[in-house]
């Protein structure tokens, strides 16, 4: 039994999906219809479809230090990447990437674990490319800039 918090309501319902298909922590979505003789916002959700969403994170790589990665996000945050020797890298369209595919200025997307508010712990990462490759909808396909805290020094990227 797997016992999922709703975000909206801090309401509770209990879904039989298996003991090996979700941890705690893990953000999922539930399509289905309320039961009952007169459904509320309440009732048991008769589940059609359950996916275990995988945390992600998409931006402009500003820059790359050892295992990290510094990503500039579609609203100009800033975002840490962190990659281990058992990261797996992926191009576009099949083509076969690395550690040393992932440069400032390349557009990436990392799924992983989030470690922090602003940290991930990638398992995956897919190289988009450059501006003049990445698909022309990618978030953050402008020359956005990161955002720095009030007060806080500027940086160039």
């Amino acid at each position: 039994m797997l016992e999922v918090e709703s975000y909206r309501r801090g309401e509770y319902c209990a879904l039989d999906i298996g003991a090996a298909s979700g941890h705690v922590g893990d953000v999922v979505a539930v399509r289905g219809k309320r039961t009952g003789t007169s459904p509320t916002a309440t009732s048991p959700i008769a589940a059609t479809a359950i996916t275990i969403e995988v945390p992600s994170t998409s931006g402009r790589v500003q820059s790359v230090s050892g295992n990290t990665v510094t990503l500039v996000t579609a609203d100009g945050q800033l975002e840490t990447v962190n990659v281990s020797s058992s990261t797996a890298y992926h191009g576009l369209r099949g083509a076969s990437a690395s550690l040393s595919s992932v440069k400032a200025g390349v557009y990436i997307t990392a799924q992983g674990t989030q470690t922090g508010l602003t940290t991930f712990s990638a398992d995956d990462v897919q190289v988009l490319g450059t501006p003049s490759s990445a698909p022309p909808s990618f978030p953050g396909h402008s020359t956005t800039t990161p955002k720095q805290p009030a007060g806080g020094a500027k940086s160039s990227v």
